[in-house]
């Protein structure tokens, strides 16, 4: 949070693996959040560090594992440079001319963008959580000389992609869909449901550290899957009466656009 409120870009470099809190963090720090602490040298006095930066995660594994990070990320998968064609600090000289150029046809594209935003905002159809983001790039497509449609299709397909690789690594939500395979719909305690999903599993599978040990542990994990399943056609819901139970149900038909309550929510 600190290099947040120092660095209008946040660059993450060679990374391996990103663990739970460091994802919440980023998800965090991307569509905005804060951190409280005590001001240094003070019983009671509060710091607060505020700050909403974008930034770029570097590395050669999947490293997104989370659906809410994966809706706040921009995917891509860069070619590597055959070794006649690399080059050394002549390309960063070349780079110095050339950046007063770029900077400004970036602005170009900005300020033509800004002024296509309202025409974004009543014709883009795809309703993402990161929803401003796609109403600049949509915008943009005229400025950029871009096939109309074109940044919408692409950036649908990227997060379809995506979700579709979290989705086959999460083992939660593997077996749910195994679960639901020849259902339509199911309802039971998070005990019940766990056992149940426990029972078809591998051992291998069911004593891994991925795979939850509680009726709790489960729903926390169904809780964090439940948007890529969503997108699968399986709908769950949680009913927080006397005896709490989950109810999944099964769609014929599935959606990747986020529906108005969604959109509110997020």
């Amino acid at each position: 949070m600190i290099s947040a409120t120092n660095n209008w870009l946040l660059v993450f470099d060679n990374i391996s693996t990103i663990p739970q809190w460091l994802s919440d963090a980023l998800c965090r720090i991307t569509t905005g959040g804060g951190f409280a602490t005590r001001a240094l040298y003070s019983d009671s006095e509060e710091k607060v560090f505020d700050a909403m930066r974008p930034m770029i995660l570097n590395g050669i594994d999947e490293i997104i594992r989370k659906a809410d990070l994966g809706d706040r990320a921009l995917v891509l998968v860069l070619s590597p440079i055959p070794k006649e064609n690399r080059r050394g600090n002549e390309l960063l000289a070349e780079f110095e001319k050339a950046k007063a150029r770029i900077l400004g046809r970036l602005f170009d594209v900005l300020s033509q963008a800004l002024l296509e935003l309202p025409r974004a905002t009543t014709e883009l159809r795809y309703q993402c959580r990161m929803i401003e983001f796609a109403r600049l790039g949509f915008a943009a497509e005229k400025p950029m000389g871009w096939e109309p449609g074109s940044f919408e299709a692409s950036y649908r397909k990227t997060q379809e992609s995506l979700r579709g690789e979290l989705l086959e690594s999460d083992c939660i939500a593997v077996a749910v869909k195994q679960f639901m395979k020849d259902r339509s719909e199911w309802s039971g305690t998070a005990t019940d449901m766990l056992a149940q999903l426990t029972e078809g599993q591998p051992e291998n599978i069911a004593n891994s550290r991925g795979w939850p040990k509680n009726a709790r542990g489960l729903s926390s994990s169904l809780k964090r899957i439940a948007p890529l399943l969503r997108d699968e056609g399986i709908q769950l819901d949680w009913n927080r009466g006397r005896r709490r139970t989950i109810t999944i149900v099964k769609s014929t038909e599935s959606s990747v656009d986020c529906d108005e309550d969604t959109v509110k929510e997020q």
